[in-house]
């Protein structure tokens, strides 16, 4: 009786019971979409990172490469360290046009049109350059006198519809595709190798200047090692393995995961105001019903229940609708827009339920509570 009781209470207040169950639903979606989004991002960029292995050094202070300026004379100081085994200086850039259309940037996927200025010979040397090597068509650069010439990553030739011996515009500049690489990372199959030559040609820098340098160690075990070493050695750049920057990323995202959680928990919390808020409303109207349920022998506890119940009810329902409608924007939309996955777990599953069915208790608590101590004199007095 208690449970077909609350659900009729609910559908009595039709319009404002659904607005209740959509204040859930709107904070549930954006705890669901939103984490997911920033861990499918998060996973996506680290498992690039993992395919770049060696020391990345690049100018002191600069976020990334792209952003990094440094004099290509460098190399032969680094080679010369104890512990270097190869050094390949690299320009990083990015295209505005790719086949004459502009490249539009797709958060996690990176934009369709990284450049990479390599000397292929001395590229190949490096042990860690084996995410552009992995030939899945055509092949790799076999000198140092290839120019006007490039190797694309598989969702360039995907995205333009290329192939070995086609070419492809870049920026106004042609150069023949002779192979395609595939290299795991959905980022780094959007990348465009070419000589480094080139890619200061096209994107207008200095002579001597390149963005960063690889360098693989002697001894991998001791790479930390030598990253400090260069570090000490030369003031003007920083050194780092792909280990460190994967633990410098994840603590910068887990920054900016709290926040996304924080604001889309911050909707929730409204809308568990708008529990409370019906709650209260149902109870202030329905106090000569609740004093006719005590007169014919309900318990306090009853009541309690029945009011909680309720309040229960709004947030379960809002959470189905909330889980639902935030799934479909991390796993339908999402991908669409930015050609990446979200993540949807177990533990943010759990997480939503918790904090829907906890709004949901401490929405309908002071209401019940109010409900539960009414004596029945008092809540005929209330009805008339």
């Amino acid at each position: 009786m208690l449970y077909a009781l609350a659900i009729k209470n609910l559908l009595r207040r039709k319009s404002r019971t659904l607005i209740s169950i959509l204040g859930i639903a709107i904070g549930i979606a954006m705890i669901v979409s939103l984490v997911s989004i920033s861990e499918g991002i998060q996973s996506t960029v680290q498992d690039s990172i993992s395919k770049i292995q060696g020391i990345s050094v690049m100018q002191k202070g600069a976020i990334d490469q792209i952003l990094s300026s440094v004099d290509e004379s460098y190399a032969d100081k680094i080679s010369q360290l104890r512990g270097v085994r190869a050094v390949s200086p690299e320009v990083f850039a990015m295209a505005s046009t790719v086949e004459g259309r502009e490249i539009v940037f797709r958060m996690g996927a990176g934009p369709p049109g990284v450049v990479i200025g390599i000397y292929p010979k001395t590229y190949e040397d490096l042990k860690s350059a084996g995410y552009t090597t992995n030939i899945i068509e055509g092949r790799f650069f076999k000198s140092d006198s290839e120019k006007s010439k490039v190797v694309i990553g598989k969702n360039i030739a995907s995205k333009y519809n290329k192939r070995v011996n086609q070419r492809l515009r870049i920026d106004g500049e042609s150069f023949k595709i002779i192979g395609v690489f595939e290299s795991g990372s959905n980022m780094i199959d959007n990348f465009i190798v070419m000589h480094i030559d080139d890619a200061r040609d096209l994107f207008n820098l200095p002579e001597n200047s390149v963005n960063s340098f690889m360098v693989d160690p002697s001894n991998p075990a001791q790479s930390d090692e030598l990253a400090k070493y260069i570090n000490r050695k030369f003031s003007k750049l920083h050194a780092s393995t792909s280990q460190e920057f994967a633990k410098q990323f994840g603590e910068t995202f887990s920054v900016i995961s709290l926040f996304t959680l924080a604001v889309s928990s911050v909707a929730a919390i409204v809308g568990g105001l708008g529990i409370a808020n019906t709650m209260l409303m149902s109870v202030i109207e329905r106090t000569k019903e609740i004093g006719v349920l005590k007169s014919v022998g309900w318990y306090s506890s009853d009541v309690l229940k029945l009011i909680l119940f309720e309040s229960i009810m709004i947030s379960v329902i809002g959470l189905i609708v909330g889980v639902g409608i935030g799934s479909f924007v991390a796993l339908y939309i999402f991908p669409t827009f930015m050609n990446m996955p979200a993540l949807i777990n177990l533990e943010l599953l759990l997480l939503a339920t918790g904090f829907s069915i906890g709004l949901g208790l401490l929405g309908g608590i002071y209401p019940a509570y109010k409900a539960a101590n009414m004596s029945p004199l008092e809540a005929f007095r209330g009805g008339d």
